[in-house]
């Protein structure tokens, strides 16, 4: 993981603010790494910074069958990006982890928007925010955490026609009317 590309910044100050003001505690509310150490190094690096080491869990990397139930029992699913405004910097990375967490219906939280195609699929497909500041990350934490408290999950209430753009089925149908095109051409 490169902070240039993935800056968790955003998110960790939300999460400092938002235990300031004793709205989280780390017994209830916890932010969930799955990476490799290196990795692990530099994100607990920027948590140290913000002080809120205490509220992350790092685990090593998970096999593709073990995926789903890990995002089916997440409550908010994070989605690390970092929006620059260098002209050569890498815009509208869409990553298969995006399309995963399309699937299961889970609030994706983007820190920090990038302005381009990856924050224009969430908001198409209403699945949960791309945000640009402290305050949007904690007012979507905290609505998500409240959901939590209450239902014991959360859900996010998705736009599923735009959801199934990006399924694996209408993307192969895709693809067969593209090579349909090109062969009567």
């Amino acid at each position: 993981m490169s902070a240039a590309l993935r800056d968790p910044s955003l998110l960790f100050e939300a999460v400092a603010n938002l235990f300031a003001n004793r709205k989280i505690e780390p017994e209830t509310f916890r932010v969930q790494f799955y990476t490799d150490d290196e990795s692990k190094n530099i994100l607990n690096t920027i948590a140290e910074k913000y002080h809120v080491a205490g509220f992350i869990d790092y685990f090593g990397y998970v096999s593709n069958h073990t995926l789903p139930t890990i995002l089916n029992e997440s409550s908010v699913l994070l989605l690390l990006t970092n929006q620059s405004t260098d002209a050569k910097s890498p815009k509208g990375i869409m990553t298969t982890k995006v399309f995963e967490y399309l699937a299961v219906e889970k609030p994706i939280l983007c820190v920090r928007s990038d302005e381009g195609c990856l924050a224009e699929t969430i908001n198409e497909t209403q699945s949960g925010i791309a945000a640009n500041t402290v305050e949007q990350v904690e007012r979507f934490i905290w609505e998500k955490y409240a959901e939590w408290k209450q239902n014991g999950y959360t859900h996010q209430q998705t736009n599923r026609q735009k959801v199934w753009q990006f399924s694996r089925k209408e993307q192969a149908a895709q693809f067969i009317r593209i090579f349909e095109t090109l062969i009567e051409k």
